[in-house]
């Protein structure tokens, strides 16, 4: 996680406040809670509804045939550091027939239990794959996910998901890089495949120059159902805020 964000909106949806805490890159959890509760004690508001999503890493998909709950802890642990200590989450992706399970750190578990006790965490990727356009059932189609030090890939083929990670990246090659990846494990053309680009990236950026020398055809997409934003907010790309379009508009599906 290199930030923590959140926004408030009115009982319309009309979004009155946004506040984003940018953090040093880092493989670790490094939030100092007990500042953010210190200085933003508009969290702790009595909202009518509260949505909270993780931006964890240490994430993985199972099959529906192949989840045991039971086994949670242990499917999580196959290319992941899981502190004994951490919380094991999972939720049910319909779309894809899988189950999403991931780890919440033990201090970040605490604080969340104690401010907001009633209030389930989902993974911030369950809420972007339910906002996909509906034109990505057919085809191959390549999300990427922009925070100042992160990238979420998803790769996609006729609507199913075929692969999906966050990697940290310390500069514009970084992003380039994993990128190329997804490219070369399943021998896309730089020329002709689709990225969709989501997130902070701009196109008056050095993140989108390097990755245009390389990538012929970069758009913008927006997730979920555009939001109506005031005069300051509308001064940026709708595709800046998709994470947390994505948040607000998941519903639950069993």
């Amino acid at each position: 996680m290199d930030s923590f964000c959140y926004s408030i909106y009115d009982a319309v949806g009309q979004l009155v406040f946004l506040r984003r805490i940018g953090l040093p890159p880092s493989d670790t959890f490094a939030l100092d809670l007990a500042e953010i509760s210190a200085q933003n004690p508009l969290l702790f508001f009595p909202y009518t509804q509260v949505v909270l999503a993780i931006g964890s890493s240490r994430h993985t998909f199972v099959p529906m045939r192949l989840f045991d709950p039971g086994s949670a802890r242990a499917c999580l642990a196959h290319g992941n550091f899981v502190n004994p200590a951490d919380r094991v989450c999972s939720a049910f992706v319909p779309p894809q027939r899988a189950h999403l399970v991931y780890a919440i750190p033990e201090v970040l578990d605490a604080w969340l239990s104690r401010n907001f006790p009633r209030v389930q965490p989902l993974h911030f990727s369950q809420a972007v794959l339910q906002q996909l356009p509906g034109s990505w059932q057919s085809g191959k189609r390549l999300l990427a996910h922009f925070w100042d030090n992160r990238i979420l890939l998803f790769y996609f083929e006729n609507g199913r998901l075929t692969f999906e990670n966050w990697f940290l990246c310390r500069d514009a090659r970084d992003f380039l890089y994993y990128l190329l990846l997804v490219f070369d494990r399943f021998q896309l053309s730089p020329e002709t495949q689709e990225v969709a680009l989501s997130g902070a990236i701009l196109q008056d950026s050095e993140v989108f120059r390097v990755l245009n020398r390389y990538i012929r055809q970069l758009t913008f997409t927006e997730l979920g159902t555009p939001l109506v934003y005031g005069k300051k907010m509308s001064a940026y790309a709708p595709h800046f805020f998709n994470d947390l379009n994505a948040i607000l508009q998941f519903r639950a599906i069993s």
